[in-house]
């Protein structure tokens, strides 16, 4: 369950979305506040609509990569994926033009601030998925959010992000499953345990 809550929010949190020409992005993130989850760094890479999260966990690293509407979730040392049909649509598709995707929220600046390396304007919106207040820092130079924080009931999630690189290669292999791991649809076993 938690490593369910920990990609959820993940995804939430840092899908903030890409446009349709080869934009990519590949950064190092921490999210914090959320109840008996253990903080830890995830390493992402963002290709177009395409995204791959890695997080180490106490068994071994945690993998997770979308593309589209699906998304797959695997431990290298499983050598088994569960793939997944996402609910609705990922917003992975704006981070290329996040000021613009921040405009379609009606978000406001509501000031200024450093965040680590990175000056940043600070837009407050509420978030289309979770339907709550947010803030994001928006690093004005490559206009890339690198804080953003929830307000949810019971405190605030925080994730920053740091080692940031737009536009940087990335091949398409970092979105696609290793040959030597089995696919289990989640939809086909949960269809099963329903029996």
């Amino acid at each position: 369950m938690k490593r369910v809550l920990v990609f959820g929010v993940a995804l939430v949190l840092t899908v903030a979305c890409l446009d349709a020409h080869a934009f990519t992005a590949s950064y190092d993130q921490v999210t914090t506040g959320i109840k008996n989850v253990v903080a830890r760094e995830t390493s992402i890479k963002i290709k177009d609509d395409k995204m791959r999260m890695e997080v180490n966990m106490p068994r071994g690293k945690l993998v997770t990569i979308i593309d589209g509407m699906t998304a797959y979730q695997y431990m290298p040392v499983e050598k088994k994926a569960y793939k997944m049909i996402a609910r609705g649509p990922t917003n992975i598709k704006n981070l290329s033009d996040y000021k613009g995707y921040l405009q379609l929220l009606n978000a406001r600046v509501v000031g200024s601030e450093s965040v680590g390396d990175y000056d940043c304007d600070i837009y407050e919106f509420i978030d289309p998925g979770t339907k709550v207040k947010a803030r994001a820092w928006v690093w004005r130079a490559k206009n890339f959010p690198v804080k953003y924080e929830l307000d949810i009931a019971g405190g605030t999630v925080t994730t920053i992000m740091k080692n940031i690189q737009i536009n940087t290669k990335i091949d398409d292999s970092e979105f696609t499953i290793p040959k030597d791991v089995k696919i289990v649809e989640m939809q086909s076993a949960a269809n099963r345990n329903k029996r």
